[in-house]
Protein backbone atom coordinates (compact mmCIF):
# COMPACT_ATOMS: atom_id res chain seq x y z
CA UNK A 1 0.00 0.00 0.00
CA UNK A 2 1.66 3.36 -1.14
CA UNK A 3 2.07 5.97 1.73
CA UNK A 4 1.31 9.50 0.25
CA UNK A 5 3.66 12.20 1.51
CA UNK A 6 2.60 14.05 4.72
CA UNK A 7 4.23 17.28 3.98
CA UNK A 8 4.15 18.69 0.29
CA UNK A 9 6.96 21.09 1.20
CA UNK A 10 10.16 21.52 3.23
CA UNK A 11 11.34 24.69 3.55
CA UNK A 12 14.84 23.95 4.13
CA UNK A 13 17.33 20.81 5.06
CA UNK A 14 20.37 20.37 7.25
CA UNK A 15 22.76 17.53 6.34
CA UNK A 16 25.50 16.72 8.95
CA UNK A 17 28.08 14.22 8.31
CA UNK A 18 28.18 11.86 10.82
CA UNK A 19 32.03 12.16 11.97
CA UNK A 20 31.61 15.80 11.34
CA UNK A 21 28.69 15.28 14.38
CA UNK A 22 31.18 13.69 16.20
CA UNK A 23 33.94 16.04 15.74
CA UNK A 24 31.02 19.20 16.52
CA UNK A 25 30.35 17.72 19.96
CA UNK A 26 34.35 17.09 20.57
CA UNK A 27 34.54 21.13 19.77
CA UNK A 28 31.39 22.10 22.44
CA UNK A 29 33.35 20.33 25.05
CA UNK A 30 31.48 17.44 24.97
CA UNK A 31 27.88 16.41 25.94
CA UNK A 32 26.36 15.22 29.07
CA UNK A 33 23.85 12.48 29.06
CA UNK A 34 21.52 10.78 31.76
CA UNK A 35 22.00 7.44 30.44
CA UNK A 36 18.62 4.89 31.35
CA UNK A 37 20.89 1.57 30.79
CA UNK A 38 24.50 0.25 30.17
CA UNK A 39 24.94 0.73 26.19
CA UNK A 40 27.69 -1.25 24.55
CA UNK A 41 28.07 0.07 21.60
CA UNK A 42 31.63 0.11 18.96
CA UNK A 43 33.11 3.24 18.99
CA UNK A 44 34.79 4.49 15.67
CA UNK A 45 38.84 5.62 15.80
CA UNK A 46 38.99 8.41 13.59
CA UNK A 47 42.67 8.31 13.75
CA UNK A 48 42.70 4.63 12.45
CA UNK A 49 39.44 3.64 10.74
CA UNK A 50 38.69 0.88 13.38
CA UNK A 51 36.29 -0.06 16.38
CA UNK A 52 36.22 -0.86 19.77
CA UNK A 53 33.91 -2.09 22.31
CA UNK A 54 33.21 -0.39 25.00
CA UNK A 55 30.61 -0.06 27.55
CA UNK A 56 29.05 3.07 28.51
CA UNK A 57 27.98 2.92 31.98
CA UNK A 58 23.66 3.85 33.15
CA UNK A 59 24.02 7.42 35.28
CA UNK A 60 25.35 10.85 34.23
CA UNK A 61 27.93 10.44 31.56
CA UNK A 62 30.48 12.99 29.67
CA UNK A 63 30.80 11.46 26.24
CA UNK A 64 33.59 13.06 23.96
CA UNK A 65 32.20 12.99 20.13
CA UNK A 66 32.75 9.01 19.43
CA UNK A 67 31.15 7.91 22.52
CA UNK A 68 28.16 10.72 21.58
CA UNK A 69 28.28 8.73 18.53
CA UNK A 70 28.78 5.40 19.31
CA UNK A 71 25.95 6.01 22.11
CA UNK A 72 23.09 7.49 19.53
CA UNK A 73 24.05 4.55 17.03
CA UNK A 74 24.74 1.48 18.78
CA UNK A 75 22.38 -1.47 18.13
CA UNK A 76 24.01 -4.03 19.58
CA UNK A 77 21.38 -5.60 22.30
CA UNK A 78 18.70 -3.13 21.71
CA UNK A 79 16.48 -2.33 18.37
CA UNK A 80 15.77 0.82 16.20
CA UNK A 81 13.16 2.35 18.73
CA UNK A 82 15.40 1.97 21.97
CA UNK A 83 18.78 3.75 19.27
CA UNK A 84 16.38 6.27 17.74
CA UNK A 85 15.05 7.33 21.06
CA UNK A 86 19.49 7.60 21.99
CA UNK A 87 19.38 9.78 19.03
CA UNK A 88 16.55 12.31 20.20
CA UNK A 89 18.75 12.11 24.03
CA UNK A 90 21.90 13.21 22.45
CA UNK A 91 20.00 15.79 20.26
CA UNK A 92 18.35 17.57 22.89
CA UNK A 93 21.21 17.29 25.83
CA UNK A 94 23.24 19.09 23.07
CA UNK A 95 21.00 21.51 22.15
CA UNK A 96 20.34 22.02 26.14
CA UNK A 97 23.98 22.29 26.93
CA UNK A 98 25.05 24.70 23.86
CA UNK A 99 26.34 27.98 26.11
CA UNK A 100 27.12 30.50 23.17
CA UNK A 101 29.30 32.50 25.62
CA UNK A 102 31.54 29.28 26.39
CA UNK A 103 31.33 28.63 22.45
CA UNK A 104 33.11 32.35 21.54
CA UNK A 105 36.63 30.85 22.21
CA UNK A 106 36.06 27.97 20.09
CA UNK A 107 34.00 29.98 17.26
CA UNK A 108 36.81 29.73 14.60
CA UNK A 109 36.99 25.19 15.10
CA UNK A 110 33.37 25.10 15.09
CA UNK A 111 33.13 27.01 12.22
CA UNK A 112 35.50 25.31 10.33
CA UNK A 113 34.10 21.75 11.67
CA UNK A 114 30.62 22.75 10.35
CA UNK A 115 32.27 24.37 6.80
CA UNK A 116 33.51 20.57 6.15
CA UNK A 117 30.50 18.13 7.72
CA UNK A 118 27.48 20.14 7.06
CA UNK A 119 25.46 21.07 3.80
CA UNK A 120 22.73 23.19 3.50
CA UNK A 121 20.14 25.52 1.92
CA UNK A 122 20.15 28.07 4.25
CA UNK A 123 21.10 31.22 2.87
CA UNK A 124 23.96 32.56 4.75
CA UNK A 125 21.49 36.34 5.47
CA UNK A 126 19.16 33.89 7.17
CA UNK A 127 21.68 32.72 10.05
CA UNK A 128 21.24 35.36 12.21
CA UNK A 129 17.42 35.33 12.52
CA UNK A 130 18.19 31.73 13.22
CA UNK A 131 20.34 32.59 15.99
CA UNK A 132 18.07 35.10 17.44
CA UNK A 133 15.71 32.28 17.68
CA UNK A 134 18.12 29.74 19.24
CA UNK A 135 17.33 31.52 23.43
CA UNK A 136 13.94 30.54 22.49
CA UNK A 137 14.46 26.87 22.29
CA UNK A 138 13.50 24.92 24.81
CA UNK A 139 13.63 21.31 25.25
CA UNK A 140 10.13 21.44 27.01
CA UNK A 141 8.85 23.25 24.08
CA UNK A 142 9.73 20.88 21.54
CA UNK A 143 6.72 18.73 20.65
CA UNK A 144 8.49 14.58 19.28
CA UNK A 145 6.48 12.25 17.23
CA UNK A 146 8.22 8.41 17.76
CA UNK A 147 6.86 6.22 15.45
CA UNK A 148 7.33 3.50 17.25
CA UNK A 149 5.75 -0.24 17.29
CA UNK A 150 2.14 1.23 18.02
CA UNK A 151 2.08 2.97 14.50
CA UNK A 152 2.26 -0.49 13.12
CA UNK A 153 -1.01 -2.64 12.28
CA UNK A 154 1.21 -5.85 11.35
CA UNK A 155 2.93 -7.37 8.79
CA UNK A 156 1.84 -7.50 5.18
CA UNK A 157 4.98 -9.93 4.60
CA UNK A 158 8.16 -11.42 6.30
CA UNK A 159 10.04 -7.85 7.41
CA UNK A 160 7.66 -5.74 5.76
CA UNK A 161 5.72 -3.72 8.47
CA UNK A 162 2.17 -2.76 7.75
CA UNK A 163 1.52 1.44 8.81
CA UNK A 164 -0.93 2.50 10.36
CA UNK A 165 -1.60 5.85 8.20
CA UNK A 166 -4.66 6.60 9.87
CA UNK A 167 -3.24 7.15 13.43
CA UNK A 168 0.15 8.44 11.74
CA UNK A 169 -1.69 11.59 10.45
CA UNK A 170 -3.25 12.42 13.44
CA UNK A 171 -0.31 12.39 15.42
CA UNK A 172 1.29 14.93 12.92
CA UNK A 173 -1.59 17.07 12.40
CA UNK A 174 -2.05 17.68 16.32
CA UNK A 175 2.11 17.79 16.84
CA UNK A 176 1.37 20.77 13.76
CA UNK A 177 -1.66 22.37 15.05
CA UNK A 178 -1.66 21.67 18.54
CA UNK A 179 2.24 21.89 19.80
CA UNK A 180 1.52 22.40 23.34
CA UNK A 181 0.10 18.80 23.76
CA UNK A 182 1.56 15.90 24.93
CA UNK A 183 -0.20 12.96 24.11
CA UNK A 184 0.85 9.66 24.70
CA UNK A 185 -1.33 8.09 23.21
CA UNK A 186 -0.25 9.24 19.97
CA UNK A 187 3.01 8.71 21.05
CA UNK A 188 3.72 12.57 21.60
CA UNK A 189 6.46 13.45 23.90
CA UNK A 190 8.34 16.55 25.04
CA UNK A 191 11.94 16.21 23.43
CA UNK A 192 12.79 16.85 27.59
CA UNK A 193 11.68 13.66 27.74
CA UNK A 194 14.07 11.91 25.29
CA UNK A 195 16.60 10.54 28.02
CA UNK A 196 13.96 9.29 29.90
Amino acid sequence: MPLTCLASHIDYFVRVDMTGFAEIVDVMGGVTISVAKDVIAPVYNRENGTHVMTTIPTGSQLLDGDLALAYARSGTGSNDYSRMARQRCVLTALAEQIDPLSLLPRLGDLLDTVKENLTTDISPEQIPALVNLAPLLSSERVLVVGFDRGYRLGSVAENSLRPDVDRIRAAVQQAITDPGAVDPDLGLTAAAEACQ
